[in-house]
């Protein structure tokens, strides 16, 4: 695996709330889901969007994400996540259904 170098500023900007600090450190420090193309303005389907970790990290890359989340505890965290970066909340909609 390639190194990769980590740009601390592209995500400070965005606020969090979750459950499980192993879910933040997979997206935000180890960068597992980079693509490595642009993403603006491209769709993403986020399906078991958990509490919105994975679609900030996309829509903070310009992408338009669709969250599914079918848990109601899970949906009214990832709701309270997007509020939280409201600089972010047109480019993610969310819907609670599986």
């Amino acid at each position: 695996m390639a190194e990769q170098n980590f740009n601390f500023t592209e995500w400070i900007a965005l606020l969090l709330i979750c459950s499980r600090f192993d879910d933040f450190p997979q997206t935000f420090i180890h960068d597992i889901h980079f693509v490595g193309f642009d993403l603006k303005d491209k769709v993403i389907v986020d399906v078991g969007a958990f509490v919105g970790d994975t679609a900030l990290y996309y829509a903070n890359f310009g992408a338009i994400v669709y969250a599914y989340e079918p848990h109601p505890v899970n949906f009214y965290w990832l709701k309270k996540n997007i509020e939280l970066n409201p600089q972010l909340k047109d480019r993610i909609k969310i819907f609670n259904e599986g």
